[in-house]
């Protein structure tokens, strides 16, 4: 089947561990993530590693460790997670330039940029904070 929206595994894993982690209020570790998600455990710990280099999530090593959020949720967006894993997010350019639409205008009538924008302004908006009350779930485990 066609999809006509698509967030890289990478983003997905990253989205969805931090609202885990957001939700459960203490630290968690690859493995739990990796249950309550369903993702693999090495790719988890990949996408962690990239959320702890760009600021969002703090690491604990050892038997007590794992991760926990590096500021409070109600100050991160998903924005600021999608763009962690994938690059600043460009609202103002085609998903995909190319030169006959330089030459004729954009084909797709800059439905593109508008998606784009319209995906940028949804995911800055939505903070961490606003799934904690729906994640008893993940409190659960």
């Amino acid at each position: 089947m066609s999809n006509i929206f698509h967030i890289s595994e990478a983003a997905s894993i990253a989205i969805h561990t931090m609202v885990c982690i957001s939700g459960c209020g203490i630290r968690m570790q690859a493995y739990e993530l990796s249950r309550i998600t369903g993702f693999s455990k090495s790719h988890i710990a990949k996408v962690l590693g990239m959320l702890v280099k760009a600021g969002l999530l703090e690491s604990v090593r050892g038997p007590l460790g794992g991760f926990q959020l590096a500021r409070p949720a109600s100050t991160i967006t998903l924005l600021e997670v999608y763009e962690a894993i994938e690059g600043k997010l460009d609202a103002d350019s085609c998903p995909q330039p190319c030169p006959l639409c330089e030459s004729l205008g954009c084909l797709t009538g800059e439905l593109g940029v508008r998606f784009i924008q319209d995906f940028k302004n949804y995911m800055s908006r939505r903070k961490l904070s606003d799934f904690q009350a729906n994640n008893l779930m993940v409190k659960s485990f």
